[in-house]
């Protein structure tokens, strides 16, 4: 099958494949969070909720975006697909969820999402 224009040829990771079809009630967000957290830990995958502090572009077009997570900060170059997600939750003051391996750096993500919760 040819690759269309923005598609990825990259995999769900398999640990993951569990999030692409749930139900969850809008008062157990919080809750599926911690599960989905609790679930991907012996995948060496880890799940947090924090903020944008900001989300930019370099002279060569990159998304450069600092996620603050508890007392810390996180800033890289994140991947598209991810960036338009940051962006949207800064612009739009809301927390984003990112799921991810080693630490939340653009290269080590596996999902980001924007949480109708306000910052």
């Amino acid at each position: 099958m040819p690759k269309t224009k923005g598609t990825s040829t990259r995999k769900l990771h398999p640990a993951l494949k569990a999030l692409e079809h749930r139900f969850i009630k809008k008062a157990d967000l919080g809750v599926s969070i911690e599960q989905v957290t609790r679930n991907l830990a012996p995948a060496g995958i880890l799940s947090d909720v924090g903020y944008i502090a900001y989300a930019g572009r370099s002279s060569t077009g990159s998304g450069q975006v600092q996620i603050d997570i508890g007392s810390g900060g996180y800033a890289s170059t994140w991947p598209e697909w991810a960036f338009g997600v940051a962006e949207g939750a800064l612009h739009f003051n809301k927390k984003i969820w990112v799921i991810y391996t080693g630490q939340p750096f653009g290269s080590n993500l596996l999902q980001a999402l924007c949480l109708n919760t306000p910052v």
